[in-house]
């Protein structure tokens, strides 16, 4: 895929000193900016969103940049520079006001660089928009050993991006598709800085999300192996409990990739498990990033165990190692099975100690 950078505009937003200071960008820079496009057209853990008002600020500055390549105004350079410094002004406000909300929480707005980018895809002959916050770091360079800040090519660190792509319609360029990525749960990146909504809502990608994961363990492993099964569903849950974001690859990654597997060989996990639960990501069933809504999540988690005809566990969450917190093990020389469970409840220990 061929991408042609058409313009381009960098500023620092700073919401301390309350000012954007826009950066010159040359020569070796077009590779950096590559390398961000790159990123974000290979990222698979992006979301879909939808225009929330044509009106909006953002979405406004978008599509008059974009027309402006149709129309070849002589004032061309000019009004894009004009554009994107208004974005960057939104972004400044919005983050202005963020940082005032939430400095009481101890936390604070990530500064960095916000890229805005104007492409053209050669092959598909086809505009596209980029509005990327990215990481600068401080450093000291080798030559002059002064403190300067700038940024890596070896990490293309990406924080948030709006990737906008457009058809053309009767000579007017139409926004297409509008995907996002958010390295956090920062809701003001796209309900107050862009002012968009997910195509899917987080409701519905929460609930089809777990429950397409759990009865995937279902359907193939819970009979058969039900100790990898046990482990699997509880670290599935702690996952969807422990985040605020979803994001398939970190779940894939940290659940199912580095998982070794108890009663199954390594070939049937592979199987039965991985290779179902990434094939997942293929139907779209859900986004690969969303929100999650904790009260749906805690809702599906009950899961109630018979120990026999009169005694029942009923698991209400995720445990973290499960397997300290409860176990199963066998008399040798009666045969009988047991249940132990780990308590930190004093009076319920001392409902059943034995004197």
């Amino acid at each position: 895929m061929k991408i042609d950078i058409l313009n381009k505009a960098i500023f620092v937003v700073d919401y301390e000193q309350e000012e954007i200071r826009k950066i010159e960008s040359k020569g070796e820079f077009d590779n950096y900016i590559k390398g961000l496009i790159k990123n974000i057209n290979e990222n698979e853990t992006t979301r879909l969103y939808k225009i929330k008002r044509e009106t909006t600020e953002v979405i406004n500055c978008t599509k008059n940049i974009m027309n402006m390549c149709i129309d070849n105004s002589e004032e061309k350079e000019e009004l894009f520079n004009e554009y994107c410094k208004n974005i960057a002004l939104k972004l400044l406000n919005v983050e202005k006001e963020t940082q005032d909300r939430i400095s009481q929480l101890g936390t604070s707005v990530k500064k960095g660089s916000l890229i805005e980018v104007l492409l053209y895809n050669t092959e598909s002959k086809t505009y596209s928009f980029l509005i990327a916050k990215v990481e600068h770091k401080s450093f000291i360079d080798d030559i002059n050993f002064k403190l300067r800040t700038g940024y890596s090519t070896e990490d293309n660190k990406l924080w948030k991006s709006c990737l906008f792509k457009f058809e053309n319609n009767n000579d007017e360029l139409d926004i297409d598709e509008i995907k996002v990525f958010l390295d956090n749960n920062a809701k003001y990146w796209t309900d107050n800085f862009l002012e968009i909504d997910p195509m899917n809502d987080d409701d519905k990608n929460t609930n089809n999300a777990y429950k397409i994961i759990e009865s995937t363990l279902n359907r193939n492993i819970k009979k058969l192996y039900p100790k990898d099964y046990t482990t699997l569903r509880n670290g599935v849950i702690c996952y969807f409990r422990s985040k605020e974001m979803f994001n398939f690859d970190e779940m894939y990654e940290s659940i199912f990739n580095t998982y070794i597997p108890i009663e199954m060989e390594n070939d049937t996990y592979k199987a039965y498990v991985k290779d179902k639960i990434i094939g997942i990501k293929d139907k779209p069933v859900f986004d690969n990033q969303f929100r999650i809504n904790q009260k749906i999540i805690k809702a599906k988690v009950k899961k109630v165990y018979e120990v026999n005809n009169s005694i029942e566990i009923k698991i209400m969450d995720g445990i973290e190692n499960l397997d300290e917190i409860i176990n199963s093990y066998e008399d040798k020389q009666t045969g009988d099975k047991y249940i132990r469970i780990k308590t930190n409840n004093e009076e319920t220990y001392n409902c059943f100690k034995k004197n």
